[in-house]
């Protein structure tokens, strides 16, 4: 009579290797799974980025200036202001005609921006200027 060998689970008998190759082609299937996604999304996140991308060259619309309604344009002005002390104006070499003073410099400029639907104009001016205390001579406009 020929020996029949049933694994079902009511008699709880299996091959002594039946669970461990169970188990590792579980964990082959995890570490297929895994190292799949991670390569999808590096993939993805590389695309996203591009080449050369910094942080402070990615689109930030939340931050950009939203510039004040003119009729069909947009009025972007921008100022600056610093102060500081040039201990040498004139950029003499011999100490007695050395002349020093504090100066403001200040930059502006505005930009008129339309806001048509088909076509785009764009104007652009500004003025930097630095104004020292002790010698107006020296004040300048560009």
């Amino acid at each position: 009579m020929r020996r029949r060998e049933n694994f079902a689970v009511s008699n709880n008998k299996r091959p002594k290797n039946w669970d461990v190759g169970f188990r590792m082609k579980k964990w082959w299937a995890v570490g297929v799974f895994f190292v799949g996604m991670v390569s999808a999304c590096g993939t993805t996140f590389a695309q996203e980025l591009g080449q050369g991308d910094g942080v402070m060259d990615r689109a930030r619309p939340e931050y950009d200036a939203k510039g004040l309604p003119l009729g069909g344009f947009r009025l972007f002005p921008v100022f600056d202001g610093t102060a500081g002390y040039d201990d040498n104006i004139l950029r003499q070499q011999s100490a007695p005609d050395v002349i020093n003073s504090i100066f403001f410099k200040e930059d502006g400029s505005l930009m008129l921006r339309s806001n048509w639907g088909r076509h785009e104009l764009d104007l652009f001016g500004g003025a930097d200027t630095v104004q020292y205390l002790d010698l107006s001579s020296e004040n300048n406009t560009n």
